[in-house]
């Protein structure tokens, strides 16, 4: 029964996550200037890395996204969604800390919200249940790598 139990709430963050990484990844690729300005706007990254980061990222946001919807990879999809939230809240703290109040780049529907305690504590939530379906994963004796 508890097995049962922990393999349902594992697939519905699996799906809850996915879905989050499909839409964030859909939205970039749909505007990638506006990602591109936001990355290059955390004052992090040169050009050419910039360029790299902002032509990479939401490709794997939808394909890892996908994964864990499907349940394919499941293990790896959550560990690399876990990598790249980690990635994304260290980038915010970071130029946060450097007092840069660039447009977050974050999932929105309404207008661009600049950088701030709301943004990382948002990004740390994610995270958070990155960590979470991580670990479920690791544990379960059912989800395949």
């Amino acid at each position: 029964m508890i097995n049962k139990t922990m393999s349902k709430l594992t697939r519905g963050l699996e799906c809850v996550v996915g879905l989050v990484l499909c839409f964030a990844g859909t939205m970039k690729l749909y505007n990638p200037a506006a990602f591109l300005d936001a990355v290059y706007g955390y004052e992090l990254v040169g050009p050419h890395v910039g360029m790299l980061v902002a032509a990479l990222i939401p490709s794997a946001e939808v394909v890892l996204g996908a994964a864990l919807i499907v349940g394919a990879s499941r293990r790896t999809a959550s560990l690399c969604a876990l990598l790249l939230a980690l990635i994304f809240v260290v980038a915010q703290a970071m130029a946060i800390r450097a007092g840069v109040t660039a447009p977050c780049g974050c999932v929105t529907l309404g207008e661009p919200e600049p950088l701030g305690p709301a943004t990382l504590v948002r990004a740390s939530i994610f995270a958070s249940i990155c960590l979470v379906v991580s670990i479920l994963n690791y544990f379960q004796k059912d989800t395949y790598a």
